[in-house]
């Protein structure tokens, strides 16, 4: 279908882009029957807008931002759209991938993650902090333990660049607190907070993680068993 540029030239709305008229806002009548963004072709056949004698492809939809109307007869007009810059393309691109990038290790942060022990593995929880999953959590998976003296624990802090802290919970008490572990510091036999009963417990252990600032970074959770003889 061949359309027509037709305007008045004394239009005092009437703008130029690369030689072709087009307005900013037309009536409130008006009707839109294609974009472009006025690329030249030889084929007729196409959709085109003829301008002096040169002819310009359109479409129904093209991509880009809206620069204003090209009006063609009958009170029609095709929208004059610019496509966006290739740089901007890019960044948003950039941005994009960054931004699901930044989703899935959001996502991450909830697996579980195995840590070092006497040959059973157990999981953790990263609760928050994603820079908390570099470390290195060791402790024992089972730990004997003769009333309050606990043997074998296993605890030991191969972090440079932080101190932990393990805390045993058992029905939402706190039976043993390590306090701030330093870098290389091993924890082999401790005490409990409390006595407890012959039996075998599982105990929640929470691991905190603090810079050496003694500023907390983030915390883990594991799971342990702890037998009392």
């Amino acid at each position: 279908m061949i359309k027509y540029i037709d305007y008045q030239k004394d239009q005092t709305d009437i703008k130029y882009f690369h030689g072709i008229p087009y307005i900013k806002r037309p009536d409130k009548n008006h009707q839109v029957i294609g974009q472009t963004t006025l690329k030249k072709t030889k084929d007729k056949e196409k959709d085109i807008i003829v301008c002096d004698d040169i002819f310009y492809k359109y479409h129904k939809v093209v991509l880009g931002y809206k620069k204003g109307y090209i009006p063609v007869n009958n009170n029609e007009y095709i929208v004059l759209k610019r496509r966006f810059p290739i740089f901007i393309i890019i960044i948003i691109m950039l941005l994009s991938i960054t931004t699901v990038i930044a989703l899935f290790s959001s996502i991450d942060e909830r697996k579980s993650l195995k840590i070092n022990n006497t040959g059973k593995d157990q999981t953790t929880e990263i609760i928050q902090k994603r820079s908390s999953t570099d470390m290195r959590i060791i402790i024992s998976s089972a730990i004997s333990c003769d009333g309050k003296n606990m043997l074998n624990m296993g605890i030991k802090n191969l972090n440079k660049n932080r101190y932990l802290r393990y805390v045993f919970e058992y029905n939402e008490d706190i039976v043993y607190d390590s306090q701030l572990v330093e870098y290389n510091r091993t924890i082999q036999t401790d005490q409990l907070n409390k006595n407890l009963e012959k039996g075998n417990y599982f105990i929640k252990v929470k691991i905190e993680s603090y810079d050496l600032n003694q500023k907390l970074m983030g915390y883990h959770y594991a799971e342990i068993k702890l037998i009392v003889e």
